[in-house]
């Protein structure tokens, strides 16, 4: 079964394992990482050359027994013997990867390879890690030892646990009492060529006191009130605008009437003139 496992980077620049890939000709370096994503939380895998192949590489036409020969060959894996099958182990696996709560907790299924001094990377020649035989417990200790060291794993793991924010990230609040223009808002206002600020925040304001409004940002729901021009200041300069763009240019009715006028007031000045005549 495969697993999501991560990969530093110096394993790209690992000489060895280049070397070992260009004299074998075969992809080490790509079955390598694969064999991570097989390998259980101990680096342990059953030797299994044609089931690994179908997690690792399924579409090469590759005989995986020569990559985990040439591995094994290179010192990157070893092979072992336990209880008449076959299995395979990663000695450097620890050193690299990560690994979830549960996965720890329950330990690998498969046997650890037999204690060889300094195979581990220390003096000692014990084995690290964990082993789940049949009972659920580590070989040589009880399960209630075992139920025991789980507790307290359990216990530290709340003490360590963060405390969580019980507040509702998106719990409405009524209009705050204390809002005010902030130097952000004015710098914001300049920015996009809103002015005037004080009385959009009056007119604001007052309706969400009147409407009972309720908002999670106060500060971005002022925002969109300025756009929208709640205030009505835009509408103002727009007629103030449109009266005085043109303050000699009468409207069509007011033309005609001026023309009327014009009109009679020559009609008059005829009749006038014609009665000075005669």
């Amino acid at each position: 079964m495969s697993r999501i496992r991560s990969v530093k980077p110096e394993l790209f620049k690992h000489e060895d394992l280049f070397d070992a890939e260009q004299n074998s000709k075969l992809p080490l370096r790509l079955a390598f990482i694969g064999l991570f994503a097989v390998a259980d939380c101990e680096g342990r895998f059953k030797w299994r050359p044609r089931t690994i192949k179908l997690e690792v590489l399924p579409h090469d036409f590759i005989d995986f027994s020569a990559i985990l020969n040439a591995l094994e060959k290179a010192g990157f894996i070893q092979r072992y013997e336990a209880n008449g099958e076959t299995y395979g182990w990663i000695p450097s696996f620890k050193k690299h990867q990560r690994f979830q709560t549960k996965e720890l907790e329950a330990g690998s299924s498969l046997p650890p390879p037999p204690t060889l001094p300094g195979a581990y990377g220390d003096d000692t020649g014990t084995q690290p890690g964990r082993y789940r035989d049949d009972t659920g417990t580590q070989p040589g200790h009880s399960g209630r030892e075992g139920k025991g060291r789980e507790e307290e794993g359990k216990r530290k793991g709340k003490e360590r646990a963060p405390a969580r924010n019980t507040r509702s990230p998106t719990a409405k609040t009524p209009f705050p009492a204390d809002f005010a223009i902030t130097p952000e808002l004015q710098v914001w206002a300049t920015e996009h060529g809103y002015g005037d600020l004080e009385t959009h925040l009056d007119s604001f304001r007052d309706k969400a006191q009147a409407k009972g409004y309720q908002y999670t940002d106060w500060v971005a729901a002022f925002r969109n009130a300025v756009r929208d021009d709640w205030a009505g200041l835009r509408k103002t300069v727009a007629s103030q605008t449109a009266a005085t763009a043109h303050p000699g240019q009468l409207s069509k009715a007011g033309e005609q009437q001026r023309r009327n006028l014009e009109a009679w007031i020559q009609q008059d000045a005829a009749e006038v003139a014609a009665h000075e005549i005669h």
